[in-house]
């Protein structure tokens, strides 16, 4: 028998935790000064894990964090299904910091880990998305499996469209030197 969509989207983003090793990690920690990207992804993940913006405003801050978590761990306690008012402002502020980026530009102007970890944000931004039409009351909870299915696909459509726009800012802030909030700077 086939899974109900929610229980995919919940396994999908657990693999690519799954893949989040050690020595990526480690990869992380030893950047003095990291590609703009791993900045952004990182500052991203934390505001998700609840971090304050004021603790990750440049990459020796993030840096700090980074040594301080056990990121697999806590990035996995991550639930997209909760629906709680004090997590909506966690996910508005990492939806917000990620906006721009792409999983080409993290992985190309990245890491491994970044890449890795930008890509399971995304998995796990398109599951909020839908648990929140969901609980919203915006898909009919009957109907839940064929409908998150049409809704997922629009998401990813939509995503995808957004990061081709994005890309574009992306790429003026880089050729400008300059990334948000200084993070080229230890």
């Amino acid at each position: 028998a086939a899974k109900p969509l929610p229980q995919m989207l919940m396994q999908r983003v657990s693999l690519k935790l799954g893949e989040l090793t050690s020595s990526a990690v480690s990869e992380l920690k030893s950047y003095v000064r990291p590609p703009a990207a791993v900045g952004e992804v990182m500052r991203s993940a934390f505001l998700l894990l609840g971090k304050e913006e004021s603790d990750l405003e440049n990459w020796t801050q993030i840096k700090v964090m980074t040594g301080k978590t056990d990121l697999q761990l806590e990035l996995a306690a991550v639930d997209p299904s909760v629906m709680a008012v004090e997590t909506f402002p966690r996910w508005h502020k990492a939806r917000r910091c990620a906006r721009g980026l792409n999983v080409d530009f993290a992985w190309k102007k990245g890491s491994m880990a970044s890449a890795l970890i930008y890509e399971w944000m995304q998995h796990a931004f398109v599951a909020n998305a839908l648990f929140a039409k969901l609980h919203r009351g915006e898909l009919c909870a009957k109907h839940a499996t064929d409908e998150m299915r049409a809704e997922y696909s629009q998401l990813v459509a939509a995503q995808l469209r957004e990061e081709q726009n994005d890309a574009i800012v992306v790429m003026q802030r880089h050729a400008r030197g300059r990334m948000t909030r200084g993070l080229s700077k230890s």
